[in-house]
């Protein structure tokens, strides 16, 4: 493997934007930039991997920073999405008659073991943002204070 990935790939890409170019009549930098974007994103899907991301997390992940900022949100992308009860309950792992402040302990304790200043692992922030989801989302059901 190269920099650009496997022959085999960069083959499919060139034959991917010879056929672009031919069904669709486009300019050579259109089909030069689709190529590009294609690599790239080849390149970024295998960084992911190698680094134990997981790529679909990772593109909701992308698609909740670039929906906040289009709508030009000032509130956290947590509270974005929607969660119910049982699912923060279970995100958090405490039982469902669990009391308030045995839920805000734990959030705490799950927020400082995958804060990004405590571990580099990127994958890290996702599970991070769904932390503070779940516990917004019980905040928000009045099962915390």
């Amino acid at each position: 493997m190269g920099r650009l990935g496997s022959d085999k790939r960069l083959r499919h890409v060139l034959s991917k934007g010879i056929a672009m170019a031919a069904t669709v009549k486009r300019t050579v930098a259109q089909v030069a930039f689709q190529l590009a974007v294609s690599l790239l994103e080849y390149q970024i899907r295998a960084k992911l991997k190698e680094k134990g991301i997981d790529p679909v997390e990772f593109e909701k992940l992308l698609r909740d920073i670039m929906q906040a900022h289009k709508t030009g949100a000032n509130r956290s992308l947590s509270s974005s999405t929607s969660m119910t009860v049982a699912s923060a309950l279970k995100e958090l792992g405490v039982p469902v008659n669990a009391t308030p402040a045995e839920i805000k302990t734990k959030f705490k304790g799950l927020v400082l073991e995958n804060h990004t200043d405590q571990t580099k692992n990127p994958a890290t922030e996702v599970k991070l943002r769904k932390v503070i989801e779940a516990y917004n989302t019980l905040k928000d059901a009045g099962r915390v204070r």
